[in-house]
């Protein structure tokens, strides 16, 4: 098993590493930082599913983000309603995520891989088994959900 890489944010002798780790965890830049992230995720998801034998995995981006997922994930017979974060936990969810079967969180923490010169993931997943709906953990604070009708 390869030894798990230096995690740090300082960079101090690598400008192109400092520039790197800024990208990752700058907030002033949000929208960039989350397309750059979403898109790093997907590679990375499409990659595990093929690696892992698994069939092709179809990913659909939700053109308008409202019903508290960011992407649906097609693997075989599984479909599931991912909601991204990128931000350490407690992590505030829709309350809509609740209505989709096999919905599910996955809170990506970046960093900076010094050795492959990239930015890389820890990975906090929860959710439940396929075709199962979400339960809230009771540490996880569901988001205000202002555009779900009362009817």
């Amino acid at each position: 098993m390869a030894a798990t890489p230096k995690r740090q944010w300082d960079f101090e002798d690598d400008p192109a590493l400092v520039r790197l780790s800024a990208l990752a965890r700058t907030h002033e830049e949000s929208t960039y930082r989350e397309s750059l992230l979403e898109s790093l995720f997907v590679v990375e998801l499409v990659q595990s599913c093929a690696m892992a034998g698994r069939p092709w995995v179809e990913i659909a981006r939700a053109f308008v983000d409202f019903q508290g997922y960011d992407l649906v994930a097609t693997c075989g017979p599984v479909t599931r309603h991912i909601q991204l974060k990128s931000s350490k936990p407690p992590a505030n969810l829709h309350k809509a995520l609740v209505d989709k079967p096999s919905a599910c969180c996955i809170i990506t923490v970046p960093y900076v891989d010094p050795e492959r010169r990239r930015i890389a993931f820890d990975y906090l997943w929860f959710g439940a088994l396929p075709g199962e709906k979400l339960v809230f953990p009771t540490d996880v604070r569901p988001a205000k959900n202002e555009h779900q009708s009362e009817a």
